[in-house]
Order: structure tokens, then C-alpha cells, then sequence
């Protein structure tokens, strides 16, 4: 999974990784699925940020039924999304946004292990 997410690594070692992924289903059908990862920030290249920028601003257009309109006026206007238009009765019409994300915080637990020894050996050293 994490293959397919994108991500960036601190200075201090801490990963982060983030993938997000747009779903539609109708009746319990996915109609449309739109994923993009967002890739190492300190080394994106032009045409990722292009491709990045186009991910963020698409609009996503999905008709169920017939006699929908969508003027693309509307389109300039928004900043990516789905629009979904149903001209049925009866119809089950789920959307979802999911961002998954992964944080590698080993370094954080390496320092709070070291404090949390150091601690216990001036406790120790201390004496009762």
C-alpha cells in the first residue's frame, strides 16, 4: 500500500506518506474512482506538480438517468470535486473522499526511549 501513496521524509527522519482517492458508486456500483498520490515535496518535478495541480482542480462529472444538464460555466468555478446529477427514482448514490496517510515516527520513539532510560537511571543513581 504504502507503494501507492506518495509521501516526504523530514530532516529528522520522520515519513509521511499521503494518498488520497475519490469514490462513487451507484447501487452499489463504483461508477467512478480518482486516486492521486502526492510525491516527496522537496523533489517534485515539473510535470508531477502538473499533474498534482490537475488532480486537485479536476472536476469530475457523473449523469445518472438521462435528461441531466451541467453547464461547464460551473466548472471555472470550482475547485476540483465531483458533480453528480441522477434523474432516477430509487437510486442508492454513495461518494467518498479517502486520504490515507503513514507517519514512520521511529525517530520519535528512539528519543523518548533514550529520555525515558536517562530518567530512570538519575532515579536510580538517586537512590530512595
Amino acid at each position: 500500500m504504502s507503494a501507492l501513496r506518495g509521501g516526504f521524509t523530514s530532516a529528522n527522519g520522520l515519513q509521511v506518506s499521503l494518498g488520497v482517492e475519490r469514490l462513487v458508486a451507484i447501487n452499489g456500483e463504483v461508477v467512478s474512482r480518482t486516486s492521486f498520490q502526492l510525491a516527496d515535496i522537496g523533489r517534485l518535478d515539473p510535470d508531477q506538480a502538473r499533474e498534482t495541480s490537475a488532480a486537485l482542480s479536476a472536476v469530475k462529472l457523473i449523469q445518472n438517468g438521462s435528461d441531466n444538464i451541467y453547464s461547464a460555466v460551473f466548472a471555472n468555478d470550482t475547485l476540483g470535486g465531483t458533480v453528480i446529477q441522477n434523474s432516477l427514482n430509487g437510486q442508492r448514490i454513495e461518494s467518498s473522499t479517502i486520504i490515507n496517510s503513514t507517519v514512520n515516527s521511529i525517530g520519535l520513539l528512539k528519543t523518548m526511549n533514550f529520555s525515558a532510560n536517562v530518567s530512570d537511571a538519575i532515579a536510580r543513581t538517586a537512590g530512595p
